[in-house]
């Protein structure tokens, strides 16, 4: 959460969250009078219990039913300037709406007995729930609308600070454990129900905050005795009562199932093959599968849609069920809430999502094994909240173009639409607000709301954010709520049977990527292992086939690409960026150290499988040879994972150095290390556990020449590109260099006299020395200048002369030794590398030509390494 956190006064945030309830809704002041000295007397005997007690019978049973009807909230609603987010017109929030009548509600505890369906037994302390959910002690994450978390006294236990707002985060290990504690709680909520958005309350000791937490962070109150001020806190509880389920931040848009009804009946007996009038055809999901010829003549069994596109051929006029969706779609109706969720007219039925992205702040995807109630056969649905910028596309209108201009071994769209206007409040007000967290002040509690006018709204004028290029602080993305259901639904590429497969699956993929530069002009830019998946198909007649008398329907498993919504335009030259930030969290200043140190979170992919052009340069835009570069990552990765090697036990070692590490330089992330030394040597070694000593894939009686030579094809283009890179990198940086030199002033200038002119690059271009060092370096030194003296020097650099920096990092030679001039081979080795083709015909030629089709070996999947089924992947 760091840096998502918005701090306001306790006034200022109920204004913008909750209406302030009128008197008649409130209880009376004897009312009001008697749960002061309640709570008072509490402090003597503190117990969350006895709280609970006392809000349940003095406020909740005395307020339900109270009518909220003709009742103007009108002054409610922030007076703000509009603006224009992807040619919309917003307010500072969403229009809150409001109930008829207050409804019957109830504090239930649960902080002994965690939800039965949590496996991670988180428990908060108390929940808000309608009056007739039945309470048992335990949490019912499904029902709560709002949850409390009780802290004894004492500053150790508040997850803020309220004193110091330049640190609203405390990195003191107690609080920062109970801030976590809180983000998990919210977090869980978050999976179980569908929401936009969860109020809460942390109470600790006398005083309490209430928080809203929706994708984009979490905006907090000030602390507030209750014992002083019991008429704020009972105006918070009233005024969140009243508001509607919408409001409330609860999806209406994702209906929940109940367990007895027909929907949850149907579910279960679809997921046997038992629904009447809905019997599916289940075919096995394992390649070489035939079906006989007499089940070509079969009548469909749904006339709507005869061929879905996710398990059967064009040709076919019977539809299938691949036997692995069902095995999902099983498994998913374990002990979970059931939801009918909508995208725009149509609507489907899911249970547990396959996957959940990690982490409360962010998109939030969860994916599903949907049945479309207007279809007849399952799909893949994804659920998420997308970037919301001008210029920044829908995943799904991706996939539309994709789809349209027929690329193949991408996801087959079936509908997608945004939310119900649904978008994340804390970034709205972010983007209105002028001030900063440690600019805002605390309320003047004591005295009469003086920062109110007459009819309960802030008389200071909210202005709309400008985001600026130095900005020493954070951003918080703008979000919108997304659904998107595709027909094609994959299976892990881990689920490979051999090394030949594997390659053949992310050949598939690669020529997706292809497809998608040339037809539509868009680079996927998030290569990962969890985004090439296996697709069974029910192909006629495949390449492998010769015997005529074999059924001419078989199954295949081929590679899939998908996740596209980090897919950007191709860039016209690689290098810098070039073109302008879609997202202002993306928009920083590369000419001061201070920005650059900042960037760390702009990189656009998975670490592992990231180029180590972006590990080194956060700023670098992706181009074709990344991509490449990133397919790779993931082709070695799974291999060293699965496939047998020699010598043995080095896959393990090599994975964590090889994938995993990194070095922290002034706040960035900079990648290198092994990665950096198997790209530029073009060798695949295990460096620690066996220095020098190659890696071949296979066993030393049945050796894998063919995954070998594969990998070392690979790996000498990939080392050519680096050769050339390193060097245009050094002789542009001795150019600039020389330049900047003769800029600088006569006092800097004198600074550096005693700098040997051999430092001096010749006219030439040829790589020499360069002069940068740093101001605080010995003169006339000779010791290599580091990062950081790199970056100071950068900032005595107008922002036009900006050069990255240096893209070796570690050279024991140190970077300013000559950088070799590369052969003319080697540039044409590493201008393959800007197109697909070269390495389409390698993963061709070594997948369906001979010599190498005869040499795969067979079943080379290392033992104990089992392919995982379907069940399995969702546990």
């Amino acid at each position: 959460m760091t840096g998502k956190v918005l701090w306001y006064s306790f006034s200022e945030l109920q204004k913008m969250m909750v209406p302030r309830p009128l008197p008649h809704l409130m209880p009376s002041d004897e009312e009001v009078r008697t749960i002061h000295e309640a709570l008072e007397d509490l402090l003597q005997n503190y117990h969350a219990q006895h709280f609970v007690a006392i809000l349940n019978e003095h406020l909740l049973q005395s307020v339900a039913g109270a009518s909220v009807r003709d009742v103007d909230y009108d002054t409610f609603k922030l007076s703000s300037p509009t603006h224009s987010l992807e040619g919309e017109s917003h307010t500072a929030l969403p229009s809150r709406t409001f109930r008829d009548s207050v409804p019957g509600c109830v504090f239930g505890l649960s902080s002994h007995e965690p939800d039965q369906m949590d496996p991670a037994h988180n428990k908060p302390d108390a929940a808000l729930f309608d009056e007739d959910i039945e309470l048992d002690g335990r949490h019912k994450w499904t029902y709560q609308r709002l949850f409390v978390d009780f802290k004894c006294a004492g500053v150790q236990n508040d997850p803020f600070e309220d004193k110091s707002l330049r640190d609203l985060e405390p990195d003191a290990v107690t609080r920062a454990g109970v801030r976590g504690q809180l983000i998990a709680y919210a977090d869980r909520v978050f999976s179980y129900q569908h929401r936009s958005g969860l109020f809460s309350l942390c109470v600790i000791d006398r005083e309490f905050r209430f928080m809203w937490w929706d994708r984009s962070g979490v905006m907090v109150s000030e602390k507030v005795d209750y014992v002083q001020h019991t008429r704020l806190l009972l105006e918070f509880l009233v005024g969140f009562l009243i508001l509607d389920d919408v409001s409330q931040g609860i999806d209406m848009t994702a209906e929940l199932l109940l367990e007895g009804t027909s929907d949850w009946e149907f579910m279960d007996l679809l997921a046997r093959n038992q629904a009447k009038g809905c019997k599916l055809n289940v075919l096995s999901h394992h390649p070489g599968t035939t079906l006989d010829q007499q089940e070509f003549a079969a009548e469909p069994s749904h006339q709507s849609n005869p061929v879905p596109a996710n398990c059967s051929s064009q040709h076919l006029t019977k539809p299938y069920t691949f036997s692995h969706v069902l095995e999902l779609f099983l498994a998913s109706l374990s002990p979970w809430p059931r939801y009918r969720l909508s995208i725009g007219t149509d609507t489907f039925l899911v249970g547990r999502p396959l996957h959940e992205s990690p982490g409360f702040c962010g998109g939030g995807t969860r994916v599903y094994v949907a049945w479309p109630e207007q279809g007849c056969n399952f799909t893949f649905l994804k659920d998420t909240w997308r970037p919301f910028y001008e210029g920044v596309e829908a995943e799904g209108d991706v996939l539309a173009k994709l789809n349209d201009a027929r690329v193949d071994n991408v996801p087959k769209l079936v509908c997608h639409a945004d939310i119900a206007s649904q978008v994340t409040a804390t970034s709205r007000v972010w983007m209105l607000e002028s001030r900063t967290n440690k600019e805002r002040q605390p309320s003047k509690l004591e005295g009469a709301r003086a920062d109110r006018g007459a009819e309960g709204v802030s008389a200071r004028p909210t202005k709309k954010r400008k985001i600026p290029v130095h900005e020493p602080q954070f951003c918080v993305r703008h979000l919108r709520h997304s659904r998107m259901a595709v027909s094609d639904i994959g299976l892990p590429l881990s689920d490979f049977r051999d090394s030949k497969q594997l390659v053949e699956i992310v050949r598939d993929a690669y020529e997706a990527h292809h497809q998608a530069v040339i037809r539509c002009n868009k680079i996927h830019r998030d290569i990962t292992g969890g985004n090439i998946v296996i697709v069974p198909r029910l192909l006629r007649n495949p390449l492998w086939l010769t015997d005529k008398s074999i059924p001419q329907y078989h199954v295949v498993w081929q590679g899939m690409l998908s996740d596209w919504e980090s897919s950007k335009p191709v860039a016209e030259s690689g290098g810098r960026v070039k073109i302008p930030a879609r997202q202002p969290e993306r928009t920083v200043s590369v000419a001061s150290s201070q920005m650059y140190r900042q960037v760390d979170g702009i990189r656009q992919g998975t670490w592992m499988y990231m180029p180590l052009t972006v590990q080194q340069d956060p700023m670098h835009v992706v181009d074709i040879a990344d991509e490449t570069e990133s397919f790779f990552h993931v082709l070695l990765h799974t291999a060293l994972e699965y496939v047998q090697l020699t010598p043995e036990n080095t896959a393990w070692m090599l994975v964590s150095e090889y994938f995993h590490s990194f070095v922290t330089e002034n706040g960035v992330r900079i990648g290198g290390g092994v990665k950096q030394t198997v790209l530029k040597a073009g060798t695949l070694s295990a460096y620690t556990y066996a220095p020098g000593k190659p890696i071949i894939f296979g066993t030393h009686e049945a050796p894998n020449a063919v995954l070998s030579t594969l990998v070392s094809t690979l790996l000498r283009m990939f080392s050519a590109r680096y050769a050339v890179l390193d060097y245009e990198s050094h002789r542009r940086r001795s150019v600039k260099t020389t330049e900047a030199d003769s800029k600088r002033s006569p006092s800097h200038c004198a600074h550096e006299s005693d700098s040997s002119s051999s430092s001096q690059p010749p006219m030439d271009g040829s790589a020499r020395t360069p002069s940068i060092r740093s101001p605080s370096a010995p003169s006339g030194g000779s010791q290599s200048p580091t990062r950081q003296e790199w970056y100071e020097d950068v900032d005595r650099l107008p922002a036009a002369e900006y050069v990255p920096p240096p893209l070796i990092e570690h050279d024991p030679a140190g970077w300013i030794s000559s950088v070799p001039e590369p052969s003319q081979e080697i540039r044409e080795i590493a201008e393959k590398l800007t197109t697909h083709e070269e390495v389409r015909n390698i993963l061709l030629a070594m997948t369906a030509m001979e010599p190498y089709v005869s040499k795969w070996p067979a079943n080379d999947r290392k033992k104990g390494n089992v392919v995982y089924s379907a069940f399995e992947t969702l546990h």
